[in-house]
């Protein structure tokens, strides 16, 4: 199991996660890791947008998590590109109440330049999708949203809800951060 964040600025998308109506949705044009995105892959999910070009009014913030539903279809070389672009659907398993900001993630370093979820100290890409594997991000991720009560993790239910076990299920339940 991988995690990535994924970034929408897709208004329909982005109003039905403001409104906790979101069941899923489609995110098209990623470019990066078609050969490795899989099903059951945990999505971190952030709306994000120009403030000229959005129809409602949000923080470009973590709103929810989900996971990969599809494998990518819709495989392309837009026009005036030269690698291909793809799309795959989500499933949202959580909406958070209010968006996380980086702000709020600043307390756990672990989590630190974790594709513009958490703070940031070097300039992140400027992709849709990007991976939290590198030093276990998706794991302390989870285990920080769970620290700051935004999951609750009663008998571990979130953690096995997204089939965390295991050796993932000991990097997510250790007290490095808290938890």
């Amino acid at each position: 199991m991988k995690y990535y964040a994924i970034r929408t600025n897709d208004q329909v998308a982005v109003n039905n996660l403001i409104n906790n109506n979101a069941q899923g949705f489609s995110i098209d044009y990623l470019s990066w890791y078609q050969n490795e995105v899989a099903i059951n892959d945990i999505v971190f999910i952030k709306i994000s947008g120009d403030d000229a070009k959005k129809n409602y009014g949000y923080d470009n913030a973590l709103k929810a998590i989900g996971k990969i539903a599809s494998l990518p279809y819709n495989i392309h070389i837009p026009a005036g590109r030269s690698t291909n672009h793809y799309t795959i659907d989500i499933v949202v398993d959580i909406i958070f109440n209010n968006v996380i900001t980086a702000n709020d993630l600043y307390i756990y370093p672990e989590v630190l330049n974790s594709m513009s979820i958490g703070a940031s100290t070097k300039g992140m890409p400027n992709q849709a999708i990007g991976q939290l594997n590198s030093d276990n991000k998706g794991e302390y991720l989870i285990k920080a949203l769970i620290n700051l009560g935004h999951l609750d993790n009663k008998n571990n239910q979130i953690l096995n809800h997204f089939g965390i076990i295991g050796n993932q299920l000991q990097k997510c339940t250790i007290n490095t951060i808290g938890v």
